[in-house]
C-alpha cells in the first residue's frame, strides 16, 4: 500500500466561494438576483478585448503555448519598470505562493503569518512539512512579527495587505522599515492581490534593495491574469 505523508491527513480542505449557480440551486434564487463578492471576481464580466483575444487564441489551441511566457512577461516589466527576469506568470498567485513554499521549505522549517489571513499559506507550508507560527493580534502587527522573527527565524513571512479576510492595510513606510530588520536569508512575501481596493497603495519600487522578496499581484479584477514579482534569483 502506498504511504502517504501522514501530514496529508491533518490538513482541511481549502473552501472557496461557491459558484452562483451552485448558490442559486441550493437556496431556489434566480441567478441574476446573486451578488457574488466573497472570491474576488470581477461582477461586471470579462473586458471586450479580453474576450476577442481569447477568440483569437482559440485557433492556436492546438499547439503547446510559450511556456517561458516571453511576450507576457515582456508587456508587463514594460508596465512596472521592471527587467522581464523579475516576473513569474502563474495560473493564480496561489500557484506561485505554492512553488514558493516548494523551493525554500522542507521539515522541520517554519514560516510566520497573521492571527487571522489567507488560508493557504498555512496549508502550503503544512504539506512541505513545515511548522506554522503566527502573531497574537488580529490586525498586522510589524513589531510582533519582527520580534517573533528573531525567536523563530522562519525561512517565509508572509504579509497581506490589505488583508484577506481581516482587510487592514500596511503603509509602504512601516513595510519599507520592516524589510531592513528581516536577514536577507529569509524570503519575505508580501501578498497584495487586494491593493486596489485599498487606499495604502504600495509598489515594489518602494522597497529597499532585496533579493528574498516576492510581491504578488492579482489582476483578475481588472485583467485577466495573476503574476508576482521578486528579483531575478
Amino acid at each position: 500500500m502506498i504511504q502517504f505523508q501522514s501530514v496529508l491527513g491533518s490538513l482541511k480542505s481549502y473552501e472557496a466561494g461557491k459558484p452562483i449557480e451552485l448558490i442559486a440551486r441550493e437556496f431556489g434564487i434566480d441567478p441574476n438576483q446573486i451578488i457574488k463578492l466573497g472570491s474576488n471576481e470581477n461582477p461586471f464580466g470579462c473586458a471586450q478585448p479580453v474576450i476577442e483575444a481569447v477568440q483569437k487564441a482559440a485557433s492556436k489551441m492546438s499547439y503547446y503555448p510559450d511556456d517561458s511566457y516571453s511576450e507576457l512577461k515582456t508587456a508587463l516589466a514594460s508596465k512596472f519598470d521592471l527587467t522581464p527576469d523579475r516576473i513569474i506568470p502563474g495560473n493564480g498567485s496561489d500557484q506561485v505562493l505554492d512553488f514558493a513554499c516548494r523551493c525554500v521549505l522542507g521539515p522541520g522549517d517554519s514560516i510566520l503569518i497573521n492571527r487571522i489571513t489567507f488560508a493557504m499559506y498555512k496549508i502550503y507550508a503544512l504539506q512541505c512539512g513545515a511548522k506554522v507560527h503566527s502573531t497574537e493580534t488580529v490586525l498586522h502587527d510589524l513589531n510582533a512579527f519582527s520580534d517573533l522573527a528573531k525567536s523563530i527565524r522562519p525561512k517565509i513571512i508572509f504579509l497581506c495587505t490589505p488583508s484577506n479576510p481581516i482587510g487592514d492595510a500596511l503603509s509602504k513606510l512601516d513595510v519599507y522599515d520592516f524589510l531592513r530588520q528581516i536577514p536577507s536569508n529569509t524570503l519575505v512575501v508580501i501578498d497584495a492581490a487586494y491593493m486596489e481596493f485599498g487606499k495604502k497603495r504600495i509598489r515594489t519600487h518602494s522597497f529597499p534593495p532585496r533579493k528574498s522578496l516576492i510581491f504578488s499581484r492579482t489582476f483578475f479584477i481588472r485583467e485577466p491574469f495573476r503574476k508576482p514579482m521578486g528579483s531575478e534569483e
